[in-house]
């Protein structure tokens, strides 16, 4: 069996609500072009700190126990900006760029030292909506930035569906199916 995995740090709930709120303002800013969108549900926002894709479950308590020793903690972050991400032209996620914070850096530098280099570097960034054909989404610059908390980072477990993914935390001692 394998399990597509990441690892992230998960908003509060709080945070996401308010953030949920600046979402709908920026797609109400959107205009017509807003209904290309589809919303991520605000219980899902998230920064992905390492995405890792298709793992065995034999690998699942090795990954646990590196995101372990990251002693995660909860970390508040600064939200700057909502736009096409990773750029305005051709986006097909409109995400929440995310002020400079060094310890979602440290989290994601410690992964990559102990799995290698990623796909692409690490951008902290929350997807708010998905596109499904690249358009323009121009940022949006927040009156005053959005302070968000993010829980401590864990390994998810991601089954997507036709409905939008579905995550699941994946705690030492789950057992999996």
């Amino acid at each position: 069996m394998t399990l597509r995995c990441f690892v992230a740090s998960f908003l509060d709930r709080p945070s996401a609500d308010l953030l949920a709120a600046a979402a709908r303002q920026a797609l109400a800013q959107l205009g017509p072009g807003a209904r290309a969108l589809r919303a991520v549900a605000p219980e899902n926002y998230h920064v992905t700190l390492r995405f890792l894709g298709a793992q065995p479950a034999a690998a699942v308590a090795p990954l646990q126990a590196l995101v372990g020793s990251l002693q995660g903690h909860p970390v508040t972050a600064q939200v700057l900006t909502i736009g096409g991400f990773p750029r305005a032209r051709r986006a097909l996620v409109q995400a929440a760029e995310l002020a400079a914070q060094p310890q979602l850096q440290a989290w994601a530098v410690a992964l990559g030292e102990q799995l290698g280099p990623g796909d692409r570097p690490f951008r902290a960034h929350i997807t708010l909506a998905r596109a499904r054909r690249p358009l323009y989404l121009p940022p949006l610059v927040l009156d005053e930035p959005l302070a968000v908390t993010l829980a401590a980072p864990l390994l998810y477990r991601s089954d997507t569906r036709r409905d939008g993914a579905v995550y699941q935390a994946l705690l030492p001692g789950d057992t999996l199916s």
